[in-house]
């Protein structure tokens, strides 16, 4: 799968360890006005789970920031059974959401039984499911991927670019396990997802492309955007590449909105998101904890954001579109712990301009409506 952030490092903390700045009256109403929107904001209605199958994973990708909690092993992984349970506990309490699972490792196809066994049990309680996998191994019996809405394949560019990553010989075999897929006519459930240099130029770009599209991929479904390398793939005009940078490289999205996503690891662990596993400030407990105790402590954390507290994010207009920048200028610039020092705001402004222009003003996320369905892990 595909976990890169810019850095093969662990993500720097996006919560303050420290007493949070003075703020003016006006700062401290938009303060209250986001802390609200994060709760009931437009993906209020929906709940999105990711389940981390497994920590199990065959690859060590260079781009990889998960590698310090990645093994060879099998785990003795909690019963999925329960972690199942619990969702359906966090469901009722948001009074029966729109369901969405996104199952992730590691490397889920390393444990197909476990793999093929949440398939159903998802599907089974109305879960629409994604699944994420580099597809470099792959179940002789894919029957049960016809229960999957959405297969997410990471593709790091052509043969060269990819077995640098991913290691020698991955794009051969994830290229003919992905014409498998094809072939079984699961091809529009699939999405190609690709971490390019932001360098790779025209010419890459589309032998890339080309290659996607003749293995069977839908070119529409092709994404040049892995969070890390510039290209604006919801814009791309697939004619004219190499695509122009911005800083909307990827769906802008926040990680922290309280009660609608979680991160659920093998061992019964639940965060607040995929890249806050493994960081205590980021745990908000166990599956044996109560929905009210959960939300309690998600809103705790969420009134420690940096970004939330800090006067000159508060007081940009892109606010809603950029949610702090957390998953991107803080991985460019490094660990500076506040955003604002360092965002470029006056491009975030021009961005959220020419958004507005395109989508209108009334999606806080900056997502369109059919695309705020797609969570971001």
């Amino acid at each position: 799968m595909c976990r890169s952030l810019l850095l093969s490092k662990p993500m720097p903390s996006m919560l303050l360890d420290a007493p949070a700045p003075d703020l003016t009256p006006a700062q401290s109403a938009k303060r209250d006005e986001i802390l609200h929107l994060l709760e009931h904001g437009p993906w209020s209605d929906s709940l999105s789970l990711t389940f981390i199958v497994t920590n199990k994973c065959n690859l060590r990708c260079t781009h990889c920031n998960v590698k310090e909690w990645l093994t060879h092993k099998a785990e003795a992984d909690y019963p999925f059974e329960q972690m199942l349970e619990w969702a359906e506990q966090i469901a009722a309490f948001k009074g029966q959401p729109k369901k969405y699972a996104g199952l992730i490792g590691g490397e889920v196809t390393t444990v197909p039984e476990r793999l093929e066994k949440c398939v159903h049990m998802l599907a089974d309680r109305g879960w629409a499911i994604t699944l994420i996998s580099n597809l470099t191994k792959l179940p002789e019996d894919i029957e049960f991927l016809r229960k999957v809405d959405r297969i997410q394949i990471s593709v790091d560019g052509l043969s060269e670019d990819h077995d640098k990553q991913r290691g020698k010989g991955t794009f051969a075999t994830t290229y003919r396990n992905l014409r498998r897929l094809f072939q079984a006519d699961l091809g529009n459930n699939i999405i190609v997802q690709a971490c390019l240099p932001s360098d790779y130029g025209e010419e890459k770009c589309r032998r890339f492309l080309e290659a996607m599209v003749y293995a069977g991929a839908d070119p529409s479904k092709v994404s040049f955007g892995g969070m890390t390398t510039g290209y604006d793939d919801r814009e791309i005009a697939r004619d004219k590449l190499p695509l122009k940078h911005t800083y909307l490289a990827h769906k802008p999205c926040c990680e922290y909105k309280v009660m609608s996503n979680f991160t659920i690891t093998p061992d019964g662990d639940v965060f607040s998101s995929y890249h806050g596993v493994g960081r205590p400030n980021h745990r908000l407990g166990t599956i044996q904890d109560s929905p009210e105790t959960i939300r309690e402590r998600f809103r705790n954390m969420v009134g420690r954001l940096v970004w939330v507290n800090d006067p000159k994010c508060l007081e940009c207009p892109a606010l809603k579109r950029c949610w702090g920048m957390f998953c991107f200028q803080i991985f460019k610039y490094g660990n500076t712990p506040k955003p604002s020092d360092h965002c470029q705001q006056e491009r975030m402004i021009e961005l959220n301009e020419e958004w507005i222009k395109r989508h209108g003003n009334d999606i806080a996320t900056g997502i369109p409506i059919g695309e705020v369905r797609d969570f971001c892990s």
